[in-house]
């Protein structure tokens, strides 16, 4: 789940921001403006792969991540706003415009008690 917490923590950073169309598709830049974006077709074409999904080697893979790039990793899945009672493990995304951040939940089964929280000020 951490790994799948450090996508969207690389996929919200500012300088992944500025290279991307969200700027300019919103230019006030809020949380929930960016879930959105991110769970958008736009947004979602520019996720980093599935680790181990089979779309580079394993060497391609390592070489990658030492860039900086985080891997989704498989088995966990990302979602918007509320939890998918039809998935597994999953990491929940919501924004928070009022509180001006994003809170990033972790369910090992949604239907089950959250496992982990983590508010980041947007």
């Amino acid at each position: 789940m951490n790994k799948a917490i450090r996508v969207v923590r690389h996929m919200s950073a500012e300088r992944q921001l500025q290279h991307s169309a969200f700027r300019f598709t919103y230019p006030e830049g809020r949380p929930e403006q960016f879930v959105e974006w991110m769970f958008s077709p736009i947004g979602s074409a520019i996720w980093p792969p599935v680790e181990g999904g089979g779309e580079f080697s394993k060497e391609e893979e390592k070489m990658i991540q030492k860039t900086g790039i985080p891997f989704l990793p498989s088995g966990v899945s990302l979602v918007s706003d509320k939890p998918d009672m039809d998935r597994g493990q999953q990491v929940v995304v919501r924004g928070y415009d009022e509180r001006q951040m994003m809170v990033v939940v972790g369910y090992l089964d949604p239907q089950d008690a959250l496992v982990l929280v983590m508010e980041e000020e947007g």
